[in-house]
């Protein structure tokens, strides 16, 4: 079994659908689509922007899961990249220790 678009009902006999109602079931499936579409992203010679495209609809269709909304995430994203930046720069940390001092800002407590 796998996730597939919702529009593809219509080419697919339905004995062969069923529509999951569970959370943790419907987790499971997205989490996999993500991987699956990420993977055929990875795989594709010209990294392809077609399956680029269908590795964010499932991200943003597992946020819409979680409740957030597209436009809620996406407001959160550029004000933590203009506030902290993106990874467009590609800067790398060398050393992963932790720095136990580090406390959240009020800002970023009512997000977690």
């Amino acid at each position: 079994m796998k996730l597939i678009r919702d529009k593809y009902v219509d080419c697919i006999k339905p004995e062969n659908l069923r529509k999951s109602t569970d959370y943790e079931e419907k987790l499971g499936f997205i989490l996999d689509k993500i991987k699956e579409e990420l993977i055929e992203y990875l795989d594709s010679k010209c990294r392809d922007p077609m399956e680029l495209a269908d590795v964010m609809q499932a991200v943003i269709d597992l946020g819409n899961l979680h409740g957030h909304s597209f436009d809620l995430v996406n407001k959160l994203r550029k004000e933590k990249e203009e506030k902290l930046g993106g990874f467009k720069d590609f800067i790398i940390l060398k050393n992963m220790t932790p720095n136990l001092n580090y406390t959240l800002s009020s800002d970023t407590e009512e997000h977690f």
